[in-house]
């Protein structure tokens, strides 16, 4: 039996995920410098235009076409979609999209814990398997689902990514982002129940997609392998960020591939 590809985000999450948007801070500065782009929001008229200049790995046509082969699987489901694309220049390596006010996961899991992933596990995983049947891959760390504050839902946003061939792509860098999110805030109050969601997270999709853990550790794995060498190929970073990648980011993430590589997992 396949798993259900559509999914429907209930107005029961959409209702808590707005009252926790509410407690979190979506506060975007006119300019914002990115590894791979340069960010800057404008006021027209009475909408907010954010504007995208790329400048490293991908480039404004790769991004566009992501957003068309995700624009295409969301029409299965109800409560996602993605920003609207106001205008595309190829020659300027830059687009401008909708301003989405809401804040993101990782926003909202600052502010309310672990709790936030459960809410929306059932949605999402099917999200992942959908993804993985259409043979989709899209950039999915929890800081790329925006809460829609006015129509309610989730707008995913910067879906550009290298094409690596994994089954499971969705799941695996959603997967790998959670855990840099509760890396990065460092709630440590919240390690428990946070092990907890992560394996009910894995638990659940390696169970919807009739997969099994070894070949899904496996992918997880590989995908550690190329997170490694970004960070060893980034350069342009300060002395202090750079010695923080070299003894502390890539040891990380080698002992953790070597927990997939050997099925050290729930």
């Amino acid at each position: 039996m396949r798993p259900q590809a559509y999914v429907s985000v209930d107005s029961n999450t959409i209702d808590g995920l707005l009252m926790l948007a509410n407690a979190a801070t979506a506060d975007p500065l006119n300019v914002h410098e990115r590894r791979n782009s340069t960010i800057r929001f404008e006021r027209q008229g009475d909408r907010t235009v954010v504007h995208k200049h790329y400048h490293a790995r991908y480039g404004v046509d790769e991004e566009v076409a992501s957003y068309e082969r995700l624009a295409k699987l969301l029409q299965k489901f109800s409560g996602l979609r993605v920003p609207r694309v106001y205008e595309v220049n190829s020659s300027q390596n830059s687009m401008s999209l909708e301003f989405i006010a809401g804040p993101h996961l990782t926003d909202l899991y600052r502010n309310a814990g672990p709790r936030v992933f459960d809410q929306t596990r059932e949605q999402l995983v099917s999200l992942f398997v959908y993804a993985s049947e259409e043979k989709v891959r899209f950039d999915c760390t929890p800081e790329h689902f925006l809460v829609d504050r006015d129509a309610g839902g989730f707008v995913i946003i910067d879906p550009v990514c290298d094409d690596i061939d994994l089954d499971d792509f969705a799941a695996v860098v959603f997967l790998l982002g959670m855990i840099k999110c509760y890396l990065r805030h460092r709630p440590w109050r919240w390690t428990l129940s946070f092990m907890s969601s992560w394996k009910r997270y894995y638990r659940s999709y390696v169970e919807q997609s009739r997969g099994t853990r070894h070949a899904f550790n496996q992918q997880v794995s590989r995908y550690i392998d190329r997170v490694v060498l970004w960070n060893q190929q980034t350069y342009d970073d300060s002395l202090r960020v750079r010695a923080t990648r070299n003894f502390a980011i890539i040891p990380f993430w080698r002992v953790m591939r070597a927990f997939f590589r050997w099925n050290f997992t729930p």
